[in-house]
């Protein structure tokens, strides 16, 4: 008799926590690109080719997993442009806010991204990614060039405060804080600056 549906997904849902939380610690400990799927594994006591059906590279067990954010930065992205500052708030705090089940995950997640050369590097080029897609939407919504200049500085300083409030956050020390204690001014800038495009 096989195992409930229920009791097959609790099972398979701490071993993905297993193995992720090895590769994190693994990563803060020696670096992410002198880790091994071997070691990995050993950490996280399961079979490598247990690693191998899960993950289709050693990059996807730290990034694999990003679909619920995807997804909350492409309704951000998509709302209405009017109010993209003010929504801001709302995506920073549901991306590195703890205080659910995994919150301990969550903050050694964010802890390898922020001090791991490797992980750090990987972050920032989705980061880019993301910052092209905003400076686009920007834009186009307010009937400027592609290549114009100011919704690509606006872009970069949204990308810049989601990574100054995720390394507040850290620091907080596992205190539950609000991940944008102290970004009203930064959030003002924004608001002017697009503020601003939007007159000219």
């Amino acid at each position: 008799m096989g195992e409930a549906p229920g009791l097959r997904e609790r099972k398979s849902e701490r071993i993905r926590e297993a193995i992720e939380r090895a590769a994190l610690e693994l990563a803060i400990e020696q670096g992410f690109d002198h880790t091994t799927v071997d070691q990995i594994a050993a950490r996280a006591d399961v079979a490598a080719r247990t690693i191998f059906s899960r993950y289709q590279t050693k990059d996807a067990i730290v990034f694999g997993h990003d679909e619920l954010r995807v997804q909350m930065f492409k309704e951000w992205l998509e709302g209405d442009p009017a109010t993209l500052v003010q929504r801001l708030s709302d995506f920073i705090r549901s991306s590195v806010e703890y205080g659910h089940h995994d919150s301990e995950l969550k903050r050694l997640r964010l802890r390898a991204m922020l001090t791991d050369p490797y992980l750090r590097r990987a972050m920032r080029g989705r980061l880019d990614q993301a910052e092209k897609l905003i400076a686009q939407r920007i834009a186009a919504n307010l009937g400027l060039p592609a290549d114009d200049s100011g919704p690509r500085v606006i872009a970069a300083a949204f990308t810049g405060l989601f990574m100054t409030m995720s390394e507040s956050a850290l620091c907080a020390a596992g205190e539950r804080v609000d991940p944008l204690l102290g970004a009203g001014n930064a959030l003002a800038v924004l608001q002017a600056g697009m503020d601003a495009l939007r007159r000219d």
